[in-house]
């Protein structure tokens, strides 16, 4: 089995060879071989081309690749994902804090004049950042609707996150122990 498996892969690397003339012999004992070269017990195999693929030229040069996304109106299409926290997570913080990371797609340029803002139960707290990182702090206890976009310099929405709810949970006085 192993010579045949073998046999066989190095027919397919000798395909590739055009040129070659590929031969086929079988032995005494039944064990298949490959070769180039032409015995009188061999049978000379007649196989189709190998496939070629030519590569299409590159349009844009490698300094601006921004140019082949999606583009509508001359803009860019950002996807904008929260990745932490998750949708209906549970955050345990006495002091009520809740630290946000996001991602954009494609990433935007450091030269780019965009900003985000943070919209906590559909009204803004956080506006102007640079960052794809934010600590919100001191935020009552309870479930929480948590959304951000990304506007342009004119401060125009271009992309806006899936609103996000998180349960935020904080030490209350009602809740000591009795003694």
């Amino acid at each position: 089995m192993f010579n045949y498996s073998f046999s066989l892969f190095l027919l397919l690397c000798l395909a590739q060879l055009s040129h070659a003339e590929i031969y086929r012999e079988i032995d005494k004992e039944g064990n298949v071989s490959f070769t180039d070269r032409n015995s009188t017990k061999a049978d000379q195999l007649n196989l189709p081309p190998a496939n070629i693929i030519k590569s299409t030229p590159q349009t844009s040069n490698d300094t601006d690749n921004r140019s082949s996304l999606k583009q509508v109106n001359d803009r860019t299409q950002y996807e904008l994902n929260i990745i932490s926290p998750v949708q209906n997570e549970n955050i345990r913080s006495d002091i009520g804090n809740i630290t946000l990371d996001w991602a954009t797609q494609p990433p935007l340029d450091i030269n780019e004049n965009y900003t985000y803002s943070i919209f906590v139960d559909q009204q803004p707290l956080v506006q102007n950042l640079r960052s794809a990182s934010y600590m919100l702090e001191n935020i009552n206890r309870g479930s929480h609707k948590i959304q951000i976009t990304l506007e342009d310099e004119d401060g125009i929405t271009v992309s806006k996150s899936t609103e996000l709810t998180i349960h935020l949970h904080r030490f209350s006085i009602k809740h000591r122990a009795p003694k």
